[in-house]
């Protein structure tokens, strides 16, 4: 099957598919952790920071996906809540070093557990090989897309 039967067949391209798709996960979580007094780029955040403490403000923003400019606010946000630690790094005199603090890996688990109900519900009836090969698919797409830039 080649592009152009694909968007005819189902009335839509991949992409606009997988828009859709985006679309509705931000929204049902961003209500779903509303429940729980946290954002979405603050989750998105948080995350970014378990995983790689100590990562640059503009590299954090990549991870994220937030614009360079709303790191700063982010972060305040974060650590007026106490979900994360600043220090100076011993080694870089100006570099500062973010990790989560305790109340922060306890949002984050809080948090995980939404992300899998959601994910969860979007994956009712979708055998789970399947998932995992879609979930490989979109990583190869991504980095075919990165390739391009």
């Amino acid at each position: 099957m080649n592009d152009s039967e694909l968007t005819t067949q189902e009335h839509t391209t991949l992409s606009y598919a997988l828009a859709r798709t985006d679309r509705l996960i931000n929204q049902i979580l961003n209500e779903e952790l509303k429940k729980i007094e946290i954002t979405l780029p603050q989750l998105t955040m948080l995350s970014v920071i378990q995983r790689k403490p100590g990562v640059s403000n503009a590299k954090l923003a990549e991870l994220a996906f937030i614009k360079p400019q709303s790191t700063t606010k982010v972060i305040q946000e974060l650590e007026n809540r106490e979900w994360i630690t600043k220090t100076a790094d011993p080694e870089h005199g100006r570099r500062i070093l973010i990790k989560l603090s305790e109340l922060g890996e306890e949002k984050v688990r809080a948090c995980r557990a939404i992300v899998s109900q959601v994910e969860t519900l979007m994956l009712k009836g979708i055998d789970k090989n399947l998932a995992l090969l879609i979930k490989s698919q979109l990583e190869i797409m991504v980095n075919n897309l990165k390739q391009a830039k």
